[in-house]
């Protein structure tokens, strides 16, 4: 007797969802990096006005100047937040259709397991150095966020800042 899973019905049946849930995989991933990419280009723009607009030197800035960093620098880190969530949402849909791939290939490659790959140790996945991305665009805010405190701290204690 043959085994039922093997038989060319249920591997033709498991090619047929194999190839479904590729395509929601292969979805998946495009819809994360193209959200990746939007984010990391609003931050760098943002960033871009925040930093040529930060005041240098010993002229005191206006406090409506200061006032428009603060809000550009607050937006930056909200948008961190929302960029973090964003990463976490998608990455949990990735693994998810990467499971079941995983599942379907027991049967639908039973001659040739694709998924026994071993992956180098010292890899670093592309999803960890988005998340890292995103951790340091946190920092970077944060510092900013601090700079301009204390540039609004000088002003109104009318000292001045070289």
């Amino acid at each position: 007797m043959t085994d039922e899973s093997s038989s060319p019905v249920a591997v033709e049946l498991s090619l047929k969802r194999y190839a479904a849930i590729l395509s929601h995989y292969t979805y998946e991933g495009n819809a994360y990096w193209a959200r990746s990419q939007v984010s990391l280009v609003a931050h760098a723009a943002l960033f871009g006005f925040v930093l040529t607009n930060l005041p240098v030197g010993i002229t005191q800035p206006s406090w409506a100047r200061i006032y428009t960093l603060v809000g550009g620098t607050i937006f930056g880190l909200l948008l961190c937040g929302l960029w973090h969530s964003v990463l976490n949402a998608g990455s949990v849909w990735v693994d998810h259709w990467t499971n079941l791939l995983k599942k379907e290939a027991v049967i639908a490659f039973s001659s040739a397991p694709i998924w026994q790959i071993k992956v180098n140790e010292d890899y670093v996945s592309s999803r960890k150095i988005s998340f890292g991305l995103c951790n340091l665009f946190i920092v970077v805010w944060s510092f900013t966020i601090v700079f301009l405190i204390v540039v609004a701290f000088a002003k109104w204690n009318g000292l001045i800042l070289l």
